[in-house]
C-alpha cells in the first residue's frame, strides 16, 4: 500500500496516520488536498465548508458529479463521503502495506457545513495541521490569528485564474499570512 513511501528514511506512516489535519474550503484546492492526504496515509481528516456544489465546481473538483450539482449538496459532505470511496478494495489491515510497523488505520473523517468563524475558538488549535483552500480573505485571516496564537503550523493555498499560490506558517519561526 505504502511500498514507495516506505524508501524514503524520513516519512514516517505513524506519524502521518495519527495526525489530526483540518482542511477548511472544499472547493478545487479542498478536493486536491482531501485526495492527497487520504493517499499519502492520513486518517484523521476534517473538513469546514458551507458551500454546496455548483456546475460550474464539476470541470475541476475530481469528487464532485452533475447530480451533486442538480441536487445542491454540500460540498464538505460529499468531499468526506468520496474520500472514503478512495480506499474502498484496500485492506487496512494488512500490515506489508504500511511503514514502522504501522497497521494501517481506518480513515476517519469529518465535516462541518459551517463557516470556520461559527465554530469557536477552540476548534483550529484541536488540530495539528491546517490547510487553507479558501477564496475569502476573511476567513484567511481569521485561520492565520488562531494558527499564529496556538503555533498551529498552517499550509495556506490560493488560485486566481492561472495562477496559482501556497505559503507556509510555521509559527513562530515563519511570516504569518498577515505579515506577508
Amino acid at each position: 500500500m505504502f511500498e514507495r513511501s516506505k524508501r524514503l528514511g524520513w516519512f514516517d506512516l505513524d506519524a502521518i496516520e495519527n495526525a489530526n489535519v483540518l482542511v477548511v474550503g472544499a472547493g478545487a484546492i479542498g478536493n486536491e488536498v482531501v485526495k492527497n492526504l487520504v493517499l499519502t496515509g492520513f486518517r484523521k481528516i476534517t473538513i469546514v465548508d458551507m458551500d454546496h456544489v455548483v456546475k460550474s465546481n464539476l470541470n475541476r473538483c475530481v469528487f464532485f458529479r452533475m447530480e451533486d450539482a442538480v441536487k445542491k449538496r454540500y460540498k464538505a459532505e460529499i468531499v468526506a463521503e468520496r474520500a472514503k470511496e478512495l480506499l474502498s478494495g484496500w485492506d487496512m489491515s494488512d500490515s506489508s502495506g504500511g511503514c514502522n510497523g504501522s497497521k494501517g488505520r481506518e480513515l476517519d473523517i469529518r465535516y462541518h457545513i459551517s463557516r470556520i468563524e461559527a465554530l469557536g475558538d477552540d476548534f483550529i488549535p484541536s488540530f495539528d495541521i491546517v490547510f487553507g483552500c479558501l477564496d475569502n480573505l476573511a476567513a484567511r485571516l481569521h485561520i492565520n490569528a488562531h494558527c499564529f496564537y496556538s503555533n498551529t503550523p498552517y499550509i495556506d493555498g490560493a488560485t486566481l485564474g492561472m495562477s496559482g499560490k501556497v505559503q507556509v506558517v510555521l509559527p513562530p519561526e515563519t511570516p504569518c499570512i498577515e505579515c506577508t
